[in-house]
């Protein structure tokens, strides 16, 4: 069952990141065009919200670990929701139309992310360590 967790657990963590990484990708690059790297990456996002989808359901259908089930479940319904949301917002023109929001995620989104899941991860392992 461990196994299942730890799983679940890493797919959804590398969605987040995936994600999120398309988020600040989205923001750099000239202003006067989106960079086809940057439309790649957006059209890789339907398929990680379907993983995380997947990983939502089997989340919720584990019957034991239930301290860290919730973890799981509010891991794998970001994995499933952000690229939802980021993928149909238009993230891509936001240097253009937004700046200011551009820059605060060009800064601050990504970092934020990254360490949010680095010390999601520390706290799950340590968790299931203990069982």
């Amino acid at each position: 069952m461990s196994r299942i967790v730890k799983l679940i657990f890493f797919v959804g963590l590398l969605c987040i990141i995936y994600t999120s990484f398309v988020v600040f990708v989205s923001q750099t690059g000239p202003s006067w065009e989106v960079p086809q790297s940057v439309m790649l990456h957006i059209s890789f996002l339907p398929i990680i919200c379907l993983i995380g989808l997947i990983m939502t359901f089997l989340s919720i259908r584990l019957k034991t670990m239930d301290g860290i089930k919730s973890h799981l479940i509010t891991i794998s319904i970001l994995a499933f929701v952000l690229p939802m949301i980021i993928a149909l917002i238009d993230i891509e023109q936001w240097p253009i139309t937004y700046p200011t929001v551009s820059r605060f995620l060009k800064l601050f989104f990504l970092p934020v992310i990254i360490i949010i899941s680095i010390v999601e991860f520390i706290y799950v392992m340590k968790r299931i360590k203990k069982k």
